[in-house]
């Protein structure tokens, strides 16, 4: 009978890969020592010790350094409830405070500090995985994560050499966590590329200084409250950005004034490529005015996706005439034409749940973008046409006209593909009307 040892190493590793996604990673020590073994290597690369014991993965890169230093990816949730008995957590530090080596009295001198058992193993952890590249944070409702935990993380993770990535994320149903909390990783993130942060609440945030994030790449906020100072000083403090993402969500709101916005926009204008805002949930007095007034100076930017949420009820005719600002949409108005408000580098637009004003504005975006937009190849527009859908497709059909133009794949199924299937699409238009 064949055994493990004899398998190669792709074959294992792709066995390892099935075990870890359909086994909690616990059990795999119920198996056998030798399995564990073997298997350790592999699997460790990605840990995450939501499914794994913590104190016995600790136990066994104390005793093999060399899988610790293989793992690139650590997904860190749900402590300080572990599902290990504090004996077994306290024959495990006793095991580790007892290596006279070197090493051994390297990573003791850490756990001799702590006196809280989750973190004194989160600190072990952090030090067994010094080639980590990307951390991601799992705040749960059984968290408890206070702003002395992630001190004591941000303290380490400077020490990483080649970590590139923290995302942090909240699950539904759990506890509100402020911006505040995070302090200590916005202030080790000048040694990031890149950093997400997901459903926060707003709090106070210091000036950050100019320049702060030099390696800072990719920065993406979604479903974080903040209000329009604060964004501005933290785009201020990432001046080399080239991806950025904000957004909020239903149960939140918009906290700042279209002008803030771009103000806050303006210290990346030379380097983002690529913007995505999210005003699903922005506050009803900043509805369909123009929370950008301009791109037209971002000489870098090549995709720019845009959502908001439906403004009024197009057959709300008294809403109409008492807000008549509030049915345009986005940064769309119809003395200044969209296709002046957009750089010539642009590459990719596509904006989410629109109505019929912009669809027209889109219709004369078609009609000059060979002349003002040389390098757009791709619009997408998704939306639910509804009631109107048949006025919709008439603007379509009467302005688009560049070939390599995808416009469509919304929601409602109608939009035209491309030139090959304008003509279909066109004849499946007039069977409808």
């Amino acid at each position: 009978m064949t055994s493990l040892h004899d398998l190669p190493d792709e074959l294992l590793r792709l066995i390892c890969e099935y075990v870890q996604e359909h086994t909690a990673l616990r059990d795999l020590g119920l198996v056998s020592r030798k399995y564990h073994a073997i298997t350790l290597p592999y699997i460790c690369k990605h840990v995450d010790t939501r499914r794994i014991s913590v104190p016995q993965l600790i136990n066994c890169l104390h005793k093999r350094p060399e899988v610790g230093q293989g793992i690139h990816t650590l997904d860190i949730g749900d402590w300080p409830a572990l599902n290990d008995s504090q004996d077994q957590v306290n024959k495990i530090c006793t095991n580790v405070l007892a290596d006279r080596s070197t090493y051994g009295k390297h990573l003791s001198s850490y756990i001799k500090k702590e006196t809280s058992t989750s973190r004194m193993l989160l600190r072990a952890l952090l030090v067994l995985t010094p080639n980590v590249e990307v951390i991601n944070f799992h705040i749960t409702p059984y968290n408890t994560f206070s702003y002395t935990t992630m001190c004591a993380l941000a303290s380490f993770i400077t020490s990483f050499q080649l970590l590139e990535e923290i995302n942090v994320s909240h699950e539904e149903g759990g506890l509100e966590f402020s911006m505040e909390l995070y302090c200590p990783l916005l202030n080790i993130a000048r040694a990031l590329s890149k950093l997400t942060i997901s459903n926060c609440v707003y709090a106070e945030l210091e000036d950050l200084p100019r320049g702060s994030y030099p390696h800072l790449r990719e920065l993406r906020l979604k479903s974080v409250k903040l209000y329009g100072p604060q964004l501005i000083w933290i785009m201020r403090a990432c001046s080399r950005l080239e991806i950025f993402e904000y957004g909020t969500d239903h149960d939140t709101k918009f906290w700042m004034t279209p002008q803030q916005l771009s103000t806050a926009l303006q210290p990346v204008k030379n380097s983002l490529k690529t913007l995505i805002i999210d005003l699903t949930a922005q506050d009803k007095l900043f509805r369909g005015i123009d929370p950008i007034k301009s791109l037209r100076e971002f000489t870098q930017l090549e995709e720019l996706v845009l959502s908001q949420e439906d403004i009024v009820d197009n057959t709300n005719i008294q809403v109409r005439e008492e807000y008549p600002d509030l049915i345009r949409p986005f940064f769309v108005t119809m003395r200044n034409p969209i296709a002046d408000k957009l750089p010539t580098s642009l590459r990719t637009l596509q904006v989410k749940n629109t109505d019929q004003t912009f669809d027209y504005e889109l219709g004369k975006l078609a009609m000059v973008v060979e002349s003002d937009l040389p390098h757009l190849k791709l619009i997408r527009v998704d939306h639910d046409f509804g009631e109107d859908a048949e006025g919709t497709v008439r603007t379509y059909t009467s302005y688009i006209s560049r070939k390599d133009i995808l416009c469509g794949e919304d929601f409602a199924g109608i939009g035209i593909c491309s030139a090959v299937t304008l003509q279909a699409k066109q004849d499946l238009y007039a069977k409808r009307r």
